[in-house]
């Protein structure tokens, strides 16, 4: 029967919670007690070696070389990728060319192959002239000198991650709606004032997350390169990758500073939207 009493407040009611989704939350609560237990109990993982080793010289040279490899590739990639997605987005035709030729060849190629071919320039190219083609170089360059492990691992690091970041930075440019362009050039505002003010801020919200997964994917691209052993560490995890003390702990590590970055990807949109309003001020030609 209808309770007609008006004491009873509906909008606090709560709804019983269902036989399946208390089943599956007590499941997930055996799993993750069986996974602890797993990594806590095994002594198999050696934890009192991880953590010696942990912390020692070789691997913090590794971490900090994998850092600056990842900076310095994305800065690259984004560079690039930022440059071709408006190449593919102009009237230009030969430039519309050259972006899709680059797409292709370094979307197409495994990174490793890549990372094989610059560091093995010198081969094929044993001195890199600097000057106007077909004529008498100006600076002859030795590729051995300037084409060390670590710029092979930038250069074929950044040039994969140009061509990924130009997909991402073009899907971006192209979720801002053609109406903004108008408005722009509407209150006289010339292209170079209508990307910066208008319409990058505005892609960057569609950027940025995807942006951040790249950041992650290449602090994991970045284990891919090998040392050279008088050099030293070219990559974190690759600090030695025997199946050896110092390999465990860097690759603890490696997963320490992998899943840091992962929590900054999915709280950095966010940030950034919330900058981003904060910074609006209302427009005096709409007022």
């Amino acid at each position: 029967m209808y309770n007609s009493d008006a004491s009873v407040d509906v909008a606090k009611a709560i709804q019983p919670r269902s036989p399946a989704k208390i089943a599956t939350s007590a499941l997930i609560l055996f799993f993750g007690l069986g996974l602890l237990a797993f990594l806590v109990f095994n002594p198999r993982f050696e934890w009192d070696i991880v953590g010696k080793y942990l912390f020692s010289t070789t691997v913090l040279q590794g971490l900090k070389t994998t850092v600056v490899l990842t900076a310095l590739a994305m800065v690259i990639g984004v560079v690039i990728g930022t440059i071709m997605a408006l190449l593919l987005l102009s009237d230009f035709r030969p430039g519309r060319w050259l972006a899709s030729v680059y797409l292709w060849a370094f979307r197409a190629t495994p990174p490793l192959i890549q990372l094989i071919f610059w560091y093995n320039l010198a081969y094929l190219v044993p001195s890199i002239p600097i000057g106007i083609p077909f004529m008498e170089p100006i600076w002859v360059l030795d590729a051995n000198t300037y084409i060390t492990p670590f710029v092979a691992a930038m250069l074929g690091l950044g040039l994969v991650e140009g061509a990924y970041m130009t997909e991402i930075v073009r899907a971006g440019l192209q979720s801002v709606d053609k109406s903004q362009h108008d408005a722009a050039k509407a209150i006289g505002m010339v292209p170079r004032q209508s990307f910066f003010r208008i319409i990058l801020p505005q892609a960057m919200r569609f950027i940025l997350p995807p942006a951040g997964n790249q950041v992650i994917s290449m602090a994991k691209s970045d284990l891919t390169c090998q040392r050279d052993r008088d050099e030293g560490s070219v990559a974190f995890c690759a600090a030695d990758l025997q199946p050896n003390v110092r390999g465990h702990s860097a690759a603890v590590g490696g997963c320490d500073l992998v899943f840091g970055a992962g929590h900054y990807v999915d709280v950095l949109p966010e940030t950034y939207r919330a900058s981003l309003l904060t910074r609006l001020q209302p427009n005096p030609y709409l007022s």
